[in-house]
């Protein structure tokens, strides 16, 4: 039990760094500012044009309106954006400091709102059945304990 811990919090340490030097998609502005409304477009017609055209539909990005979502491992705030503009009361939560910075300031950009907050997929800080909807999008295979 004890080796698992210390497995867990070292695993933990190196997503943290990882994705506070590199935060997921942001390679795809980089021509950009980062940071920018450019950056932010950028990053977002390269997830949704170029690399899944399909996944606005799939993910039904504007079929939560009025729903109250979570979003676990937010990055950016890229996917939790698109379920803002389809009128979800989103909240986005990230290990990384980093990503809740960066998530703030995109939104911030657009205008739209969500409350953001560091936190461990694994510990979240919220009592049961808070929310009416869970999202994740390729965070949690990355998390030591995955079944937590």
């Amino acid at each position: 039990m004890e080796l698992e811990h210390i497995e867990s919090a070292d695993d933990r340490l190196r997503a943290r760094e990882q994705w506070t030097a590199d935060p997921c998609g942001a390679v795809h502005g980089s021509k950009r500012e980062f940071g920018t409304r450019e950056f932010f477009d950028e990053v977002e017609r390269q997830r949704y044009e170029d690399y899944a055209p399909w996944m606005r539909v799939v993910m039904g990005f504007d079929k939560f309106a009025g729903a109250r979502l979570l979003e676990v491992g937010c990055g950016m705030g890229t996917d939790l954006l698109q379920f803002a503009r389809g009128e979800a009361s989103c909240t986005g939560v990230d290990l990384t400091p980093r990503s809740v910075e960066i998530s703030r300031r995109h939104f911030e950009i657009y205008g739209e709102k969500a409350d953001f907050s560091l936190s461990d997929a694994e510990i979240l800080p919220f009592a049961d059945n808070s929310f009416d909807v869970y999202y994740s999008n390729g965070v949690l295979h990355h998390t030591p304990a995955t079944a937590a």
